[in-house]
């Protein structure tokens, strides 16, 4: 009888290497610290590189079951073709790539605890490097720390970033004791981080994350009346945001300039935003290539850049994630950013019902968040953080492993003695 091979599929691995896990570690730390020029960037690219020859079959094999991972990387890639500015978009395209696929192997080859863990550890080195290097901002409320972020605001979101890795890490049965309790002076300082460069807006939407961490670890997972009524309020926030739009614009301006002390620019970003519609309607299809409008030689691009005070524009967006992928890739890329969202979304929220955990409750706050941060915000950018992590916990959603899993079944209990004797002289 002969040899008899089964279809390879995928494995799930049980432990990465020491080295896959601190070459992790140290890729999404680099990430944030933004003080290092060209060499720094430069050394990006090498650990990528090496995390991508690393992990190439786990990469290989989730790209082949899951398109949608890739599909919005590819497209900006493709943008090019049309792009203002061809090789500008080719070139931050393909960087952007390279990103998602760093994404996709690092969480394809580390289990649950461990992708909390290297984030954990990634989160505190900047977090005390950046109390150690001490820089400082001014702010209206004066100096404030900026760390290695460069600003009191990147400062603040990845202090309550820390925060909430932390929270998990806490609630992680998979975690050590040891790092456990090595998470309470780190939350301290990040606490501290997060009070005095008074961001407030950021405050809010860490709040918001935690009650929906804990509103899923202990409720929304074990209850079926917490999930329909979950169901009902997404539905009915949906369906008054659409009715009562004007108002609720007009709401969260009053909130933005009497409560969280912006200007009725929004520190400048409405002026942005106007910006965006004009280009949105010159393209509205296609878009006018990836980062081609802020890295181009347009007049109205140096026309912006003066007005906002800027000179580069490799670090300026329009603070808008959904209008910034309009303007790039028109309506088509943003109904696959969209498709994106949804997939990522859906099937999270199907494991935190099937298989709830620590890790698939921060996953689904975090990206909740990020969906919501998105409006005032742009993510997709080359070696951004949020983009990484973004599609990291999506990549772990939809693993074919994750899916499997079912709850145990329920040990049979006996009943009486006589039961007992019976199974005893079996």
């Amino acid at each position: 009888m002969g040899l008899q091979f089964r279809k390879k599929e995928p494995s799930k691995p049980l432990k990465a290497s020491f080295e896959f896990l601190c070459l992790s570690t140290i890729m999404l730390a680099m990430m944030n610290i933004r003080i290092f020029g060209t060499m720094w960037t430069l050394a990006m690219v090498v650990i990528a590189g090496t995390i991508l020859y690393l992990a190439r079959n786990e990469i290989n094999a989730r790209i082949l079951k899951q398109p949608i991972l890739v599909l919005l990387p590819g497209f900006y890639v493709l943008s090019a073709i049309w792009s203002d500015e061809p090789k500008i978009s080719f070139s931050l395209g393909l960087q952007t790539t390279l990103e998602v696929l760093v994404a996709i192997g690092i969480s394809a080859c580390l289990t649950r605890s461990q992708f909390l863990r290297v984030l954990f550890i990634a989160t505190t080195i900047v977090c005390v490097g950046s109390v150690i290097y001490g820089q400082k901002g001014e702010s209206a409320q004066g100096l404030v720390l900026i760390g290695f972020l460069g600003s009191k605001d990147a400062m603040a979101l990845f202090a309550y970033l820390g925060i909430m890795t932390s929270i998990a890490v806490l609630y992680d049965p998979g975690q050590k004791r040891a790092l456990k309790l090595a998470v309470w002076p780190v939350m301290m300082i990040e606490s501290w981080i997060a009070l005095t460069v008074h961001a407030t807006a950021a405050g809010i939407f860490l709040a918001l994350g935690i009650f929906i961490f804990l509103s899923i670890h202990y409720i929304l997972a074990r209850s079926h009346a917490a999930r329909w009524f979950s169901y009902f309020m997404i539905v009915f926030i949906l369906l008054s945001g659409v009715l009562l739009s004007t108002e609720a614009v007009d709401i969260f301006g009053s909130f933005a300039t009497q409560g969280l002390g912006k200007d009725a620019t929004l520190t400048g970003r409405t002026v942005l935003w106007d910006e965006a519609f004009d280009l949105i309607e010159n393209s509205p299809f296609l878009g006018h290539g990836y980062r081609s409008f802020w890295l181009g030689t347009s007049p109205e691009t140096y026309r912006m850049l003066a007005k906002m005070g800027q000179t580069d524009g490799h670090g300026f967006h329009f603070h808008e994630q959904y209008l910034e992928t309009s303007v790039d890739t028109g309506a088509i890329g943003l109904l696959i950013l969209i498709a994106t969202f949804f997939t990522f979304i859906s099937r999270i929220w199907r494991n935190v019902i099937h298989n709830p955990s620590s890790f698939n409750a921060f996953s689904m706050s975090l990206v909740i968040i990020y969906v919501m941060r998105w409006f005032f915000e742009t993510a997709f950018l080359p070696f951004s953080l949020d983009m990484v992590l973004f599609f990291a916990l999506g990549t772990a959603a939809l693993d074919p492993h994750e899916q499997k899993i079912k709850a145990p079944a329920p040990a049979k209990t006996i009943k009486s003695r006589s039961s007992l004797i019976r199974i005893q002289q079996r």
